[in-house]
């Protein structure tokens, strides 16, 4: 199981970074396969989209598949399709670093993040982009990581060419060619912040130096949303009388489902990963959809959830406070997208993943800082002196998963 679920993986991981590569124009005004469709299923995405504006695109009901597979087979998204979950593994595996837990209550961290989001998404607020795996991995290779990875290739291949060593240079050239034709961008991207975007998400992968998965057991929200959900599932680990409490099912649990020692499982925190069931010296452990082990309750203490609520509910004035936000201010240098929404609409659909800024043919769409307020960090908007708005363009239509702007 270990080896099918690691070569699943890989083909997620391949297809995620293909369809990246192809959000992209190729010489027309129509997309084939853009990363979107990964957003489309994303529940998160769509519960606090529903939230924020009571409206979503029909693309987002892609999510519901994911919701019954998660009730049926438990968190099988994290432990078996999540490309950013797949780099956590490779990373993780890297560092040589240990699966069990350290710190093994504060897998209750995402639940309260969680939480504190869906509270703000019920006042128009859309923060679930800012941490939502998807929106976040999509939005670091878009505007940091991709732009840093054409300029090294291009600066490699330009001093290449500029040494011009016999021979070689003319199979640098060959292999420059076909790498602009499949993985290098159609002219060098560049993005305001693209520094703090790479380090955002390298500091996410360096986690798992302190611990495998870091961010998947303590930090994401759309893990902590597919665990409460998990909680029904049909799917169960079953222990045998056979056991010998030797501990390795512990050691190596990818999301801390069983730090309470063999024969406990937090059936919320299991990631389906089946390793436990692999490294058993005795086959003591086994899954099915038989009657298995009790599963651990999921305590987050009735104090914490209300305390979460209330921080995601009152930081919606605190974001509303800024002179942004005032009846009739107008700022002249906050220019949208073409088709973009009305200015609060927009702000409660706009996931902030980044792909309509990947597709602007001209560069001109960049990410504000507080160019529209703490609330709307990170959204796009149209930078003149960078790049114009072709006129036959309507790419950032097209990829946005929200309808924060409408495809014309």
């Amino acid at each position: 199981m270990k080896t099918f679920r690691i070569i699943i993986q890989g083909f997620f991981l391949i297809l995620f970074l293909f369809l990246f590569l192809r959000t992209e124009s190729q010489g027309d005004d129509r997309l084939g396969y853009p990363v979107r469709i990964f957003l489309d299923f994303d529940p998160l995405l769509f519960v606090s989209t529903l939230l924020s504006s009571h409206r979503v695109m029909p693309g987002f009901y892609l999510s519901l598949i994911l919701i019954i597979a998660t009730v049926l087979l438990g968190r099988i998204f994290c432990g078996w399709i999540c490309p950013l979950g797949t780099l956590h593994n490779l990373v993780g595996l890297a560092g040589g670093t240990r699966s069990k837990a350290a710190r093994p209550s504060w897998y209750r961290v995402k639940y309260y993040i969680l939480l504190g989001i869906l509270a703000a998404s019920l006042f128009s607020v859309q923060p679930a982009g800012i941490m939502d795996p998807l929106s976040l991995l999509v939005r670091s290779l878009a505007l940091g990581i991709y732009p840093a990875f054409n300029s090294l290739i291009r600066s490699t291949f330009d001093a290449l060419y500029e040494l011009n060593p016999p021979v070689i240079v003319d199979i640098s050239e060959y292999i420059y060619a076909i790498l602009k034709r499949s993985v290098l961008s159609f002219r060098q991207p560049y993005f305001l912040q693209g520094a703090m975007f790479s380090a955002i998400f390298v500091g996410v992968l360096l986690l798992n130096l302190l611990e495998r998965r870091f961010w998947c057991k303590y930090l994401c929200p759309l893990g902590a949303l597919l665990g409460l959900l998990a909680r029904f599932s049909l799917l169960k680990q079953s222990v045998s009388e056979g056991c010998t409490s030797c501990g390795a099912c512990t050691e190596i649990c990818q999301g801390g489902a069983l730090d309470g020692g063999p024969g406990t499982w937090n059936k919320s925190e299991c990631l389906v990963c089946f390793d436990c069931d692999d490294i058993c010296p005795v086959g003591a452990v086994s899954f099915g959809l038989s009657k298995g082990t009790s599963a651990a309750s999921l305590n987050l203490g009735r104090r914490n959830i209300l305390l979460s609520l209330a921080a995601g509910g009152l930081s919606v004035p605190l974001l509303r406070t800024g002179v942004l936000s005032a009846e009739g201010y107008f700022n002249p240098r906050l220019i949208r997208p073409p088709g973009s929404r009305d200015e609060r609409d927009f702000l409660s659909r706009c996931v902030r993943c980044g792909e309509c800024m990947k597709v602007c043919i001209t560069g001109g769409l960049q990410p504000t800082l507080l160019d529209a307020g703490i609330e709307g960090i990170w959204t796009p908007m149209l930078v003149p002196r960078l790049g114009y708005c072709e006129y036959r363009c309507t790419l950032c239509g097209q990829v946005c998963p929200t309808g924060a702007i409408e495809e014309l």
